[in-house]
Parts: C-alpha cells; sequence; structure tokens
C-alpha cells in the first residue's frame, strides 16, 4: 500500500480519535451547563418557596399539632399549584424534631391530591439522604442527585433559620427523566459535532497527504530502526527527528510525540529493570523467609520410646510464600506429649512474624516446667502477646497434653476450631469445644482446660480454618461436614494419621478444582497406639468426593 494511502489511514484514525475527544468534551460542557441551569432553577424555586412559607410559619411549628390538617392541606393545594407552573416534580419544606427529619409543608402530584396518598404534617420522612442531615448540621445549600421512594431527582436543599435558633430546610425536586431527557438530545448534538470534526479530518487528510509523504518516509525509516534497535536512536538519527520537531505542522508533531515517546520508553526501561532487580530480591527473601518459617516446625518426628506408642503427621500449606499458621510438637518427658495448632489473623509476612513469636512463647513456657496446665500456659502467652502488639493481631490457638500412657488429652482452647476424632471402630466424634477467645485480644482473660480419652486406635485431628473454609467452584466451601464424610470413608484398618492426612488432602484438592488457594491449610493427627493397631497394614482404599 502506497504511503498517500497509509498515511489518509493514520490520519483518520487520528480524525476520528480527535472527534471522540472533542464530542465527549462538548458532551461533559453541555451536561455541565445544563446541571448548572437546573440547579439554578431549583434555588430560584427554593427561595419563592421561602416567600410563601416564611420562617414566621416555621418557628410557630413546635409539634405535630402546630399546623391544622385544614391549613396543611391548603399549603399542598398552593404549593402544587407553583410546582407545576414552574416544571418542578414537588417542593417542599422540612424541619428536624428530636434527630427526625419531617414534613412542614409539600406540594404533591393531582394522583396524591386525588388519592390522598400525599404527605401529612409532621410526617417522618425515614429514608431522607444524609445530605438533608449535614445541611440542617451546618446550614450549607446542598445539591443532589438521588432515588426515593418518590422517584429519582435533581435536587436541592436549602437551609433557612427559623429566627429562634432553629432551622427549616426548602427543597425543591426536578424529574430525572426530564434532565436526561435533555441530555440524550446533547448527546445527539455532540456526536453530531464530533461527526463534522471527523468529516473536516478527512477532507483535510485527501489535501494535505502528499506534500507530507516525504517527511514521513524519513519518519518512518527512523521508525523502523527504532525497532530494529530495541527502541534505541544512534546520534544522527536522534539529531534528525529533532530536526523534524521543528516543523510546524503534523509532521513536526508526530516527530515531536516520537522524540518524547523514545525519552519516556528509556525512562521506563530504565525504571522496569529497576523494578524487576527489586522484585527478584524481594522474591528471594520471601524464598528464604518460607524456608526459615517451615524450618522452624518440628523436622525430626517422635522419638522412638513414643513412637511406640503413637503416630503423628502434620502438614502447613501456607497460602502465600509465607503464612500464619503454626503447629508443634514435642516431649514433656517420657510420657508426655505436648501438642499446639494456631492460625494467626491475616496472611503475608506480619502474620508470620507473628505466628513466631507465638510459637517461641508457647515452646518455651511449656518447656520450663513452672506451668502447671494448658489453661495456665495460654493465659501467660496471651498476656504476654496483649502487651506488644501495635498491629492488634491475635491468634487461635489448641494446645494440649497427651499422655501416652493413660490416652488423657488435657488442653486449652484458645478461640479455635474444635478436633476432630476418628474413632478406632470407624465412628467421627466432634470434640467438645472448650471455652476460650483468640490470644493477643483481652488481658487477663482466664482459659480453661479440659480433656479428652483416647483409645488404642483412635486418631485425633487438630486443624486450622484452611481446611474448613477452602473455597472451590462457585463459592461452596468445603466445610466441616464435608470433613467429616470425608474421615468417615477412610477405608484403612487401622486407620493412620499419615493416611488420614493424605485422604484429606487429596479431597480437598479435588474439591477446590484448581480454585487459588484462600488462607494457609495446617493439619496435625496423632494416632495413639495399641496391640491390635500395630499388628494391621493396609493400603489406601480408592478416593471418592466426600461432597458427593
Amino acid at each position: 500500500m502506497k504511503l498517500k494511502w497509509r498515511l489518509m489511514i493514520l490520519l483518520i484514525f487520528v480524525g476520528a480519535f480527535a472527534s471522540v475527544i472533542f464530542s465527549v468534551a462538548a458532551y461533559q460542557s453541555l451536561r455541565h451547563n445544563l446541571i448548572h441551569g437546573a440547579d439554578k432553577r431549583l434555588e430560584t424555586a427554593a427561595y419563592a418557596v421561602a416567600e410563601l412559607f416564611s420562617p414566621q410559619y416555621h418557628r410557630a411549628i413546635t409539634d405535630a399539632g402546630s399546623v391544622d390538617k385544614a391549613q396543611f392541606l391548603t399549603g399542598i393545594q398552593q404549593l402544587s399549584r407553583y410546582a407545576n407552573r414552574t416544571g418542578m416534580a414537588y417542593v417542599y419544606t422540612y424541619m428536624l424534631f428530636d434527630g427526625k427529619v419531617v414534613t412542614t409543608a409539600t406540594s404533591a402530584t393531582a394522583e396524591e391530591l386525588a388519592e390522598g396518598t400525599h404527605d401529612v404534617f409532621f410526617q417522618h420522612y425515614q429514608t431522607a439522604p444524609d445530605e438533608v442531615y449535614a445541611a440542617f448540621a451546618d446550614g450549607l445549600v446542598r445539591y443532589l442527585t438521588y432515588e426515593d421512594r418518590y422517584g429519582e431527582f435533581r435536587s436541592i436543599f436549602l437551609p433557612m433559620e427559623t429566627g429562634d435558633g432553629r432551622y427549616f430546610l426548602i427543597g425543591a425536586d426536578l424529574d430525572l427523566e426530564y434532565l436526561q431527557n435533555n441530555l440524550r438530545i446533547l448527546l445527539l448534538i455532540a456526536i453530531a459535532i464530533g461527526t463534522g470534526v471527523f468529516i473536516l479530518t478527512l477532507l483535510l487528510a485527501f489535501i494535505g497527504a502528499r506534500p507530507l509523504v516525504q517527511p514521513l518516509v524519513t519518519l518512518c525509516n527512523l521508525t523502523e530502526h527504532l525497532m530494529e534497535n530495541s527502541f534505541q536512536l544512534n546520534a544522527s538519527e536522534e539529531n534528525a527527528l529533532r530536526q523534524m520537531g521543528q516543523r510546524r505542522d503534523e509532521v513536526g508533531t508526530l516527530a515531536k510525540v516520537q522524540m518524547e515517546m523514545v525519552l519516556r520508553l528509556r525512562r521506563f526501561l530504565q525504571e522496569l529493570e529497576k523494578e524487576v532487580a527489586a522484585r527478584e530480591r524481594t522474591e528471594s527473601e520471601l524464598a528464604i523467609a518460607r524456608s526459615i518459617q517451615l524450618g522452624m516446625l518440628p523436622q525430626k518426628g517422635l522419638n522412638a520410646s513414643a513412637a511406640q506408642q503413637c503416630e503423628l503427621d502434620a502438614r502447613m500449606i501456607p497460602a502465600r510464600e509465607v503464612g500464619g499458621d503454626f503447629y508443634d510438637y514435642f516431649m514433656l518427658d517420657e510420657h508426655r506429649l505436648f501438642l499446639a495448632i494456631g492460625d494467626v489473623s491475616g496472611k503475608g509476612p506480619g502474620a508470620a512474624l507473628f505466628m513466631a513469636v507465638t510459637r517461641t512463647l508457647i515452646k518455651s513456657h511449656a518447656l520450663s516446667g513452672g506451668l502447671s496446665n494448658p489453661a495456665a500456659l495460654l493465659n501467660l502467652v496471651n498476656n504476654e502477646l496483649v502487651e506488644d502488639n501495635p498491629k492488634n493481631l491475635f491468634v487461635t490457638v489448641i494446645a494440649g497434653v497427651l499422655d501416652l500412657q493413660t490416652g488423657i488429652f488435657t488442653y486449652a482452647d484458645g478461640g479455635h476450631d474444635a478436633p476432630l476424632i476418628v474413632r478406632a471402630d470407624g465412628h467421627i466424634e466432634d470434640v467438645c469445644k472448650a471455652p476460650g477467645i483468640a490470644l493477643g485480644v483481652f488481658p487477663e482473660f482466664s482459659y480453661q482446660e479440659t480433656t479428652l480419652q483416647l483409645y488404642p486406635g483412635d486418631v485425633l485431628i487438630l486443624f486450622t480454618d484452611g481446611v474448613t473454609e477452602a473455597m472451590g467452584p462457585q463459592d461452596t466451601m468445603f466445610s466441616r461436614s464435608i470433613l467429616r464424610q470425608t474421615l468417615a470413608r477412610i477405608e484403612t484398618d487401622p486407620v493412620t494419621a499419615e493416611i488420614t492426612l493424605n485422604r484429606i488432602l487429596e479431597t480437598l484438592e479435588q474439591f477446590c478444582a484448581g480454585e487459588d488457594q484462600s488462607d494457609d491449610i495446617t493439619l496435625l493427627a496423632v494416632n495413639r497406639h495399641g496391640a491390635l493397631a500395630l499388628s494391621k497394614l493396609s493400603n489406601k482404599a480408592p478416593l471418592q468426593p466426600a461432597w458427593s
């Protein structure tokens, strides 16, 4: 295609763009003038109402009996005639009594007058816009476009003093349909103006294309060199482009724009390079933080003695590079196993740091041996978290001690999800939730402890709400009930901690069906061994969706 026609096509597109901008600007200007004119009409109507219903009229109003029905009806008829003559939808006055906006004078439509559905004196305007209360409060005029049970309006709210320290508010409404009809006409005018500009541009393009061809050839060559050289110009090319930019015609304008584009692009590429480098550093630091965080969790498992009495498995899957969930377990002595799981409010680095502080406090105090029970432990940790918590974060926690000899699990609950138990016979049991709130909220809160019994072959499952609140397609939630169904369909004998967590995570993955993970997922399961449980081994049963 010849350059002349290419240039014409280019100018056509430029003209089309210019005509759209011009049309939009023209429409906005005309719309502004229309709205301004409408507001002037509203202001004139409001001051006219002030002459009809003066401050003296409103000064005499003190309660619902200040104006009788006949007098109010006469006022409605008077204001209705005025509204009809001036093209107003409604004109009215309000006063404020005991924080309620009430009607003190109003117009009405012919239908409302015939049917008797017009407002009555001292009627409470329950859906009054906030601007009405604001006008009463500061005495300033308000213009507002809004919708209520009477229709859609452009309105004025003009406050005036009654002379005794009170205000009454004069309102006038223009039907939005009237304004919208005029706006549609203005839009057609703006489109017509834009079309005229576009046609004029086509004529100028046809007449002026030929003398512009040669300079544009040079400009096109420079553009090709830009593409070939990764948007870099050598000294001679840059000097040629600057000289072309000195022309006082469209070619000069294009050359200036192109030169400015090159300069901006250079700056953008430099900034982008810096930003990419900074992002890579941040990602590297977050990867290190993730590695450190996961490294803080227990890695070695139980010692040989404890492993003879129980099996334990735990998993954590952060929603981001670092998360706010944690779990912990360690032996207090030869037969007492400490267990803890927690969920910090929020996600990301802040939650991860708060998680690290919480886990460290729990572990250090639990191993110090100076605390009598898990409730006392949570009391102490809660007070320390509240004392220095500028971001007002909080953490839900379950912490307890499992006696491996007796199977008694003594625990305290800091507002966490109640655990579940898979009994040796396959029965799923909800653990009784101990009373308690999240740690880090209120100081000196007294946590309580409770106990449960694990029998040989039972599996205790602790989890965070990232499991039960995981979202699947169409905003469906995994829920506690689906988790129970999942556990009920595990068909291995015995049911082990590892098999239990594998089955939960596999079912959860199927349920979410590729949806983004919205919260950290953390699970901890402990299986108390018995003679029968130790003697049985079994493979996994075929997985079936628990929600079907």
